[in-house]
């Protein structure tokens, strides 16, 4: 399972990292697969942009030249745009919809992957 994972909530509800994040001081024990290399880069997209961004390429191009491995400091309605590892990798969006605090849910997120362009 863990050779899947592309994105880790911490424990705070309020930062996302992928697993390759030196950060997290994951224990080999426990964590014994090769961490996959997720990357997000904060776009200038709010809540009505991650609405109307539904095409591939739209989607990818946010993402251009994204390079954080943690997202510290969510705030409500930013948007992020993320690359997976994978030898075809996914591109995609997530809209911090809501935050956690006193007795809500936690984090929420509403996610939009693109589809592979056609050859990939």
């Amino acid at each position: 399972m863990q050779s899947q994972i592309d994105v880790i909530l911490l424990a705070d509800g309020q930062r996302l990292a992928s697993p390759d994040e030196t950060s997290l001081k994951l224990s080999m024990s426990k964590w014994s697969v090769a961490r996959r290399a997720t990357r997000f880069r904060l776009t200038a997209l709010d809540k009505t942009g991650f609405d109307n961004t539904q095409d591939t390429i739209a989607i990818r191009q946010q993402f251009a030249g994204g390079t954080l491995s943690l997202v510290s400091g969510l705030a409500l309605n930013q948007v992020y745009a993320f690359r997976t590892a994978d030898a075809k990798p996914y591109y995609g969006l997530l809209h911090v919809y809501s935050l956690p605090s006193g007795t809500t849910a936690g984090l929420q997120l509403r996610v939009r992957v693109a589809k592979h362009a056609l050859g990939q």
